[in-house]
């Protein structure tokens, strides 16, 4: 980061530099200096800063988690007013009125051909609640006012009678089948059939807590009646096979029937007072202040001055609650086997925005958005279990060696039997399509679960004792665009190319990896050096030089990535988890080359009574592996790791090579010093990845560019546009992705740079020229620098390995006074 920072800087200072000469001095006849835009380091740049941001305020919601459930009695010691069961009801009570009013009111437009007095009584029942719909009443008055308007509605949708049942309140529990049964009667299959369905109706309807009341009753009653059909002596085997039809037809509407709602809007009902608050409550609880606070802290303005720096601290906003679409819920039975306990919660939403400057010196703003549950209990045990598995679950999933978050290729193959170790390690689109299918499909579902059975019905909570699955899920994911951290590509020694200028600079060893990189890979000769070598999966290892260089890089980075995500993993376990580390652990972090976090929201069980009750955002961070049962070591060439990066170098060269039709150099130490500049020869004509020539030609698209046609000196960038086929026009950017990038493992993206400077690493022009009769020269891209001397340096970079073959220094030139052939044309 240091390093890119004094390049950015630099830019600038040279920029400046450079305007002040020209001021001062009209004599000088030098050619301008000409600088890049630095606008790939700065797009480079806004990808980093939107990373942290993005990572830092995920831990903003992982900060205000932990104090988001709380024991009723904690509400009133800490002086949350509004958090109270008391005024909680109430709001909540209050909320429903206003929604059952709309209700009734929309039942009376609809219901026009209901009879006049039938009318006459639901508007005077309308009425008479709307009394109550005011912020001054108290509890009793407002649910009395909910009864008296359900029970009008319920008369109203039933054509104006009074529905009368024998065995139905809206608050009593239906009773079992033996109080209705005659227990000397003799059982039939026929009868066993009622039964069961009798049974199974019951439980439907103890699970149905969310429907409306007149279909609460209506199930009720077709229950009652197979019942007295079951416990009738004289009931033939039709008459209990028709009840059994007719109730599983009633269990059958009840479940199409449309939950109430129980989650309402209730900010604007509240009083001014109440308002006030209720903000204050959310600012003390969760202290938004503080928190964006530490996410400044956490993102450097030093680091991001080319992006944020203008804006000082007001580069990112304080959070805002948006209280307009808070909901809330309350219930006084969460489980119908107990009573005297209560359940609420206030789901409230939240923003922040931070701005940059773009490339373009465009301010851009972004948005984050996040979300709370607040939930408040008079069970201190549920409390208790639900700030637990909210607080402690990642890090008891991460510490105990869970196979959910410690995968590998094997776990990601059930998703995507393509995928290879290559992908693994790379940055492929079938690894995050894959990815994102076992986050949907297995990790979700199966915490879920997990949670269920391990954490809440374990509990010793009377309202967790029942919790199960719910019906449908509502349960969403977000994905970080890129890993927390990775082994990622592989920094290949750099290598210098033979300088034009003199002789006894000559580096064989370096000239040979040259024709690896700008040529071909070959079968290294065997001999006392070199063997072949059989990787860990059986891959065998033929070219020395590509396999020497990649040990080299890879033993050293895959130490630094294991020394860094040791510390990733202990800040993740801290002391948050109570349960026994894994015995392997040290040898499961050994295999891990990405460390992915996902966040999942809306993981939600259904209590006793139907009830559903959502956790707030719970994020999991992942281990990925090659392979996690490897018994090699996986720091060294001698594990799977490694044989993946070989494989998939080799393939990504290979297919590179085959696309520029290149072959390598064949120039010597004691060529003229002219010819020694050739790195490496191209047909030009592309191969596709079955080795059969495309319609493409790089030497004909060159001629027609303006850099070889106009014969004007160009900076190197402009090349550099060209070797990449970076084409505003589009044509070249298809053949660049449908023929190169589809043949490419591992990645998403490559690059082919070309760079030229001069005596203080300033960028030089160049003059291109394609010739096919030079004199004393190859045929192919002839290069005449505008100032001499000149020094070159090519590029590799894409997501599995970086190579720089020459250097960019005037130390180190390759071209002295002299005209040479770059890229031979064969």
């Amino acid at each position: 980061m240091k390093k890119l920072l004094t390049l950015l800087g630099a830019v600038s200072l040279v920029a400046a530099s450079g305007a002040t000469v020209v001021a001062c001095n009209n004599d000088d006849k030098k050619p301008p200096v000409t600088t890049p835009d630095g606008k790939e380091e700065i797009n480079k740049l806004i990808g980093e800063l939107n990373k942290a941001t993005e990572q830092e305020w995920r831990k903003v919601g992982g900060k205000m988690t932990p104090k988001a459930g709380f024991f009723e009695g904690e509400a009133s010691a800490n002086n949350y007013s509004f958090f109270t069961r008391n005024n909680l009801e109430l709001e909540y009570s209050r909320s429903a009125l206003k929604a059952k009013i709309s209700d009734a009111e929309k039942l009376l437009t609809d219901g026009a051909s209901k009879p006049d007095p039938a009318k006459e009584e639901l508007k005077t029942a309308i009425e008479h609640a709307k009394k109550y719909d005011n912020g001054n009443e108290n509890l009793e008055n407002v649910k009395a006012a909910i009864s008296e308007l359900n029970k009008a509605m319920n008369k109203f949708d039933n054509g104006g009678e009074t529905v009368k049942r024998n065995l139905i309140t809206e608050n009593t529990l239906l009773r079992t089948f033996s109080d209705f049964s005659n227990k000397n009667r003799v059982d039939t299959p026929t009868l066993d059939a009622l039964k069961k369905a009798i049974t199974e109706a019951d439980s439907v309807l103890k699970q149905g807590d969310r429907k409306p009341l007149f279909a609460k009753n209506a199930l009720i009653a077709a229950i009652a009646k197979a019942n007295e059909t079951a416990a009738d002596d004289s009931s033939t085997e039709k008459a209990l096979s028709e009840a059994k039809i007719k109730l599983e037809a009633a269990v059958e509407k009840f479940k199409n029937t449309k939950d109430e709602d129980k989650q309402f809007r209730f900010y604007s009902n509240l009083t001014d007072a109440k308002k006030k608050e209720l903000k204050a409550n959310v600012e003390t609880l969760f202290s938004p202040t503080k928190l964006i606070s530490d996410l400044k802290k956490s993102i450097s303005l030093t680091t991001y001055s080319v992006l944020i720096g203008k804006f000082g601290e007001d580069w990112i906003k304080n959070i805002v609650f948006d209280f307009n679409s808070a909901m809330i819920d309350f219930d006084d039975k969460p489980n119908i086997e107990i009573g005297q306990k209560f359940l609420s919660h206030i789901n409230l939403s939240y923003t922040s925005e931070y701005q940059y400057n773009d490339a373009e010196n465009t301010t851009v703003k972004k948005q984050l958005k996040g979300n709370i549950i607040i939930t408040i209990s008079n069970d201190d045990v549920f409390i208790k279990v639900i700030n637990n598995v909210q607080e402690k679950l990642n890090a008891d999933l991460m510490k105990e060696g869970n196979p959910l978050v410690w995968i590998d290729k094997e776990a990601l193959k059930a998703f995507d039997s393509d995928i290879s170790d290559i992908d693994i390690i790379g940055n492929s689109d079938k690894y995050k399509a894959a990815l994102g299918k076992y986050y949907e499909k297995k990790l979700s579902i199966d915490i879920q679960k997990l949670i269920i059975d391990k954490y809440l019905k374990q509990s010793g909570s009377a309202i967790l004792d029942n919790v199960t699955t719910p019906p449908t899920s509502s349960m969403t994911i977000d994905e970080l665009a890129n890993p927390i951290s990775k082994l990622g590509e592989m920094n290949l020694k750099e290598l210098t190319l033979p300088k034009v200028d003199d002789s006894k600079d000559w580096k064989a060893q370096d000239f040979q990896r040259q024709n690896l990189y700008l040529g071909k890979v070959v079968d290294s000769e065997l001999d006392d050096n070199w063997k072949n070598v059989t990787l860990a999966d059986s891959t065998i290892a033929k070219n020395k030089d590509l396999y020497n260089d990649l040990k080299t890089s890879f033993e050293e980075q895959k130490k630094v990535f294991f020394d860094d995500f040791k510390t990733e993993y202990d800040g993740i376990i801290n002391s948050e988890s109570p349960v026994t580390e894994h015995p392997d652990i040290a040898k499961m972090q050994e295999k891990v080359v990405k460390h992915e976090q996902v966040s999942i929201n809306n993981i939600g069980f259904q209590t006793g009574n139907g009830n559903i009750q959502w956790l707030n955002t719970i994020t999991i961070d992942l281990a990925i592996a090659v392979n996690n049962k490897s018994d090699k070591d996986e720091n060294t060439a001698n594990g799977f790791a490694f044989a993946a990066y070989y494989k998939g170098i080799k393939q990504n060269l290979d297919a590179f090579h085959r696309f520029y039709g290149m072959s390598p150099s064949d120039i010597n130490e004691t060529l003229d010093k002219q010819k020694r500049g050739l790195a490496f020869y191209m047909t030009g004509k592309s191969l596709g990845a079955d080795g059969k020539p495309t319609l493409f030609d790089f030497w004909d698209d060159w001629a027609k560019q303006d850099f070889i046609k106009n014969g004007t000196p160009v900076v190197a960038d402009v090349f550099s546009k060209a070797l990449n086929l970076k084409d505003t026009k589009g044509k070249q950017n298809r053949v660049w992705a449908e023929q190169f990038l589809v043949q490419l493992a591992g990645s998403k993206y490559f690059e082919f740079k070309f760079s030229a400077g001069e005596q203080g690493d300033k960028e030089n022009k160049v003059k291109y020229k394609i010739v096919s009769s030079p004199d004393n020269l190859k045929p192919g891209l002839v290069l005449d620098s505008e100032r001499k001397p000149l020094s070159i340096k090519f590029e590799i970079k894409n997501d599995l390995f970086n190579v720089a073959i020459g250097e960019q220094n005037y130390a180190t030139n390759n071209d002295g006074q002299n005209q040479f052939t770059l890229i031979g044309r064969n």
